[in-house]
């Protein structure tokens, strides 16, 4: 494998965009790189609680200063949340190069990286995880917009989460919003649900009741008392059957 330089524009790329082509300098994802020989790290579960907290706080940072950079982390804070750092002295990326028909594969060295197919955060070292130029910028790739203002602000919550400081939960009204629109949806489809449930069971028992007696009922019949089916004489004139006194 041969060793790739890397420009350092030293500001953020966007404002060098319309140079690239004029500076014969070629842009890379960072999905078309990977991780060289990740085998050889080994986890830091300190370093993972540290960054956790710092996560947190910069998040809380940008719901209040920044509420639509916070909303262009394209993973979501939650996955964010749950990445594992590990330290990896030698930390290189590979990325396969296609020149004059054939394919090269190159290395360069770098001081963090965030491996999302591992849920990972790699780092050369608890510095690195620190530094504007390490964790803050492996983290400004996950998101739209200003990639140095995330690394500063990354740095930021770093120094905060040194001193002690507790991220509080700041929810924007956009997300306040989707939350209870999604519990209104939730709550309509499960009484939706039941209501259905409860009409089935209804017809169900209908159906039952039209097999036993085709959902009609027979008169009571009158009993037998031994005349014959005759119906009862009505009283004579002048009779009051309600004292049974005669005439």
């Amino acid at each position: 494998m041969a060793r790739i330089p890397i420009w350092e524009p030293g500001g953020d790329l966007e404002q060098f965009r319309p140079l690239l082509g004029l500076l014969r300098v070629r842009e890379i994802s960072a999905q078309d790189m990977a991780v060289v020989e990740p085998e050889g790290a080994f986890e830091d579960e300190e370093s993972t609680d540290f960054f956790r907290l710092a996560i947190q706080l910069l998040q809380e940072d940008l719901t209040r200063n920044d509420p639509e950079l916070s909303l262009g982390l394209g993973i979501g804070w939650e996955r964010l949340l749950g990445l594992n750092v590990w330290v990896h002295p030698s930390l290189a990326l590979s990325v396969s190069l296609e020149r004059g028909g054939s394919s090269e594969v190159h290395v360069c060295d770098v001081n963090a990286r965030v491996d999302l197919e591992l849920d990972t955060v790699f780092v050369r070292t608890r510095a690195d995880l620190e530094a504007t130029d390490g964790g803050g910028r492996a983290l400004a790739e996950l998101f739209h917009g200003n990639s140095r203002y995330i690394a500063m602000a990354w740095r930021s919550a770093c120094d905060r989460a040194t001193a002690g400081n507790k991220a509080r939960p700041i929810e924007l009204a956009k997300q306040l919003v989707e939350r209870r629109k999604v519990q209104t949806e939730e709550e309509i489809r499960s009484r939706m649900e039941a209501f259905q449930d409860s009409a089935a069971g209804s017809r169900y028992s209908n159906r039952g009741n039209a097999q036993d007696g085709g959902g009609i009922k027979e008169p009571p019949a009158i009993p037998d008392n031994g005349k014959g089916s005759q119906p009862p004489v009505p009283p004579a004139a002048g009779s009051f059957n309600c004292c049974g006194v005669g005439r």
